[in-house]
């Protein structure tokens, strides 16, 4: 249970498509709230909820899901802030409260650019790493997702502080798709998170992006040994801009057998 919601948040982000003459006003920085339905199998274990708010020229995104399965439960709240100067997401200050079925725990991370320093605290244990223009937390690295697919980039490579270690994820773009979700189409990127090839015939996981919608994804999809151990769904999302609220209400996805 809580590698599923690891693997929840630290894989992505959100979206989804109906007729609106707010279409044009739509990028990955425009004021958000993304609802998804979160499955494993065809066990429903809950939502997952996405916000993104700016104050002047800081942003805060804020990631919240409550899961449940049987007695098993994992609940989260995660918060990045940061700003962004042409196209680069500049993380500031990262928070994570986990609670839940097993340990409960705290991650906290702040960069430090006139020190030259990066601080992280995990589990109360305290970590120092060398600051760098290109590292980013689990949250704000989507962020940096979404606009670099936004300049048509075909491949992306990015370096985490996460768990008071140093990461990597890397990723490709598999092609265009329209992809369904209940009585909804979509034209989408599907996107790979790129593995050594033994460790992919294992483990294999999508994201597919709407273009048209700000690239926000609309479907998590993560595999084990080719059967699908989780997915996410968009479920709803509201878009705050110049043009009024928009809202997308979504009807509840069938599972899909891959």
């Amino acid at each position: 249970m809580l590698k599923i919601n690891v693997m929840l948040f630290g894989a992505l982000s959100l979206f989804f498509s109906m007729l609106t003459s707010a279409e044009g006003n739509i990028t990955p920085l425009t004021p958000q709230t993304i609802e998804y339905q979160v499955m494993y199998g065809d066990i429903d274990l809950g939502k997952a909820r996405f916000q993104l708010e700016k104050s002047d020229q800081q942003y805060q995104y804020i990631f919240d899901s409550a899961l449940s399965l049987l007695v098993l439960t994992d609940i989260r709240h995660v918060v990045s802030e940061f700003t962004v100067k042409d196209g680069q997401v500049n993380p500031t200050r990262f928070f994570h409260k986990r609670e839940g079925f097993g340990p409960d725990y705290q991650e906290q991370i702040v960069f430090l650019p006139e020190q030259g320093s990066i601080i992280s605290r995990y589990k109360d244990k305290k970590k120092k790493f060398e600051f760098a223009n290109d590292i980013w937390d689990v949250l704000s690295v989507q962020m940096q997702l979404r606009l670099d697919a936004q300049k048509q980039k075909k491949s992306f490579k990015y370096d985490l502080i996460r768990s008071n270690k140093e990461d990597d994820v890397e990723l490709a773009v598999m092609g265009t798709e329209i992809l369904k979700i209940g009585s909804l189409s979509f034209d989408a990127l599907k996107v790979e998170v790129v593995r050594d090839p033994k460790k992919r015939k294992k483990r294999q996981t999508y994201v597919w992006v709407a273009p048209k919608y700000g690239y926000l994804p609309i479907k998590v999809q993560h595999m084990k040994k080719g059967s699908n151990q989780f997915q996410l769904y968009l479920k709803s999302a509201e878009f705050l801009g110049e043009s009024p609220v928009v809202t997308f209400p979504t009807p509840k996805p069938k599972t899909e057998k891959s």
